[in-house]
């Protein structure tokens, strides 16, 4: 339209003859006038722009959203406060403040129609928040729970009930544990909290029951603890039968429970002998049948031998006794005992007791008899290395009985066909030696003949077709011959 309007204007100042109505026609058959064209690098620049520009407000609008508005939305339960879903400490509160109040305008322009509305739920909050905070005290922060009243109920109960029901300890010690009727008995009693072993506060009375051998309460004291201890003593007579009596402490909480505490007082009159005696058995043990064998030994208090000197000694078995006889010493002292066992023997409590009379008066001395009721356990050892087959070598072997003490044997080593190979005997303690040469792929046992009765078969370990043994042949002064 502007070239037009220039076309007229050019025509004008030339003087050409100018037809509107010829104008008009041709500005209706010329294409509708456009704006007038932009080059292209300003239009892209423009476009470039628009973008970074529309990118940033959308960014900025993501940012106050989730930064701001989110962080100003403040939860109460009944834990105490949360903002932005996470649980204030009482350290962290007073920074969120902060940011909430930084963070508040961001929010009233973002939402002008409930600016009043947040603004006071938010002023609440921050009230809360700062009547949290900690007390300028030393005090630690202790949890919302335990102020509950229903909780505090609970822990003062449990309190109470932790108080009542703690069991007391008493404990008693006397001065000895062996007593001669005449003597007082010292004794000191403590009283203790079970669980921390503090001295008790619940009890300030403690009791002793002195105890007869027959279980006749002789004696009862009343004692008062001092931080929890008490002292007493017990005047026994001389005429008091002697025998095991018992110390017995408790205090009257103790009554519910029957967590008393007892011990055990020996009473005996004291006898000082007039004589040096000793009384051995010549072996470790003895079975059905055997001979008992045991050496006396008779001296003064001066060590000098009671010499030509007759005693008796009887044999008691199970509680009863099946045998007495009278022996008289040597010129040295010495005596040999000599008992037979019953063959059918069905106990091992067997008892030899020696009775001397000696200036007046009786002396004595006892002792176990080691018998042992067909029950041997037989182990072997082979000496120097292996058992090997058509070799001779040495097997060293241990018997013990029931009771796991050494038990002294004899026996025989046994082939395949029951013919005897070789014996064995132990020497101490239930320990020997035998040597022998077993043959290969051979089955040997061992048989003991003493203690008789026994009837277990006790099989030796298998010889080797191959393997490594040495044993000493011969000791000179000079060299230890070996193979």
């Amino acid at each position: 339209m502007k070239d037009n309007k220039r076309l007229k204007e050019l025509s004008d100042n030339y003087e050409v003859e100018f037809d509107s109505a010829a104008w008009d026609k041709m500005e209706k058959l010329l294409p509708e006038a456009s704006s007038p064209r932009v080059p292209f690098f300003k239009r892209f620049k423009f476009i470039v722009v628009a973008i970074l520009l529309l990118i940033t407000f959308v960014g900025g609008l993501f940012f106050i959203s989730e930064n701001g508005a989110k962080k100003a939305v403040i939860i109460e339960n009944e834990k105490g406060l949360i903002i932005d879903n996470q649980e204030l400490t009482v350290e962290e509160e007073e920074i969120e403040e902060t940011k909430i109040s930084t963070e508040l305008p961001i929010i009233n322009a973002l939402q002008p129609s409930t600016q009043a509305k947040n603004k006071s739920l938010i002023s609440q909050k921050i009230d809360n928040i700062q009547n949290l905070k900690p007390k300028p005290s030393n005090s630690q922060p202790t949890n919302n729970n335990l102020q509950n009243p229903f909780f505090q109920k609970i822990a003062e109960t449990l309190k109470n009930w932790s108080a009542q029901s703690n069991p007391e300890k008493t404990y008693l010690h006397t001065d000895r544990a062996l007593y001669k009727p005449g003597e007082s008995i010292w004794f000191a009693i403590y009283v203790r909290n079970a669980d921390d072993l503090k001295a008790s506060r619940k009890s300030d009375m403690v009791y002793v029951e002195w105890i007869a051998p027959n279980g006749k309460i002789d004696k009862v004291l009343t004692l008062v603890t001092t931080n929890g201890v008490a002292a007493g003593d017990i005047l026994t007579t001389k005429d008091m039968v002697g025998g095991s009596y018992r110390l017995k402490a408790y205090t009257n909480w103790q009554k519910n429970s029957d967590t008393y505490f007892e011990k055990e007082i020996q009473v005996q009159k004291t006898v000082i002998p007039s004589l040096r005696m000793e009384l051995d058995f010549e072996r470790e043990t003895y079975g059905s049948g055997d001979e008992v064998i045991a050496k006396l030994d008779l001296n003064t208090l001066e060590n000098a031998p009671l010499k030509n000197y007759k005693f008796s000694y009887v044999l008691n078995l199970n509680g009863e006794q099946i045998l007495e006889q009278n022996a008289t010493t040597d010129v040295e002292g010495h005596a040999e005992l000599k008992l037979q066992l019953p063959v059918n023997l069905d106990s091992n409590d067997g008892l030899i007791n020696v009775l001397i009379d000696y200036n007046g008066q009786t002396e004595s001395i006892s002792r176990a008899v080691p018998i042992v009721l067909n029950k041997i356990d037989l182990q072997f050892f082979p000496e120097g290395g292996q058992n090997i087959a058509n070799v001779e070598s040495k097997i060293a072997f241990k018997a013990v009985n029931e009771f796991g003490e050494a038990a002294d044997i004899e026996g025989l080593i046994l082939n395949e066909s029951g013919k005897t190979v070789s014996t064995f005997k132990s020497y101490h303690l239930g320990m020997g030696a035998f040597s022998w040469t077993p043959k290969s792929n051979e089955i040997h046992t061992a048989k003991i003949t003493k203690p008789t009765g026994i009837q277990q078969i006790f099989e030796l370990p298998r010889a080797e077709k191959r393997g490594y043994s040495l044993s000493i042949k011969e000791v000179t002064k000079n060299a230890i011959i070996a193979e």
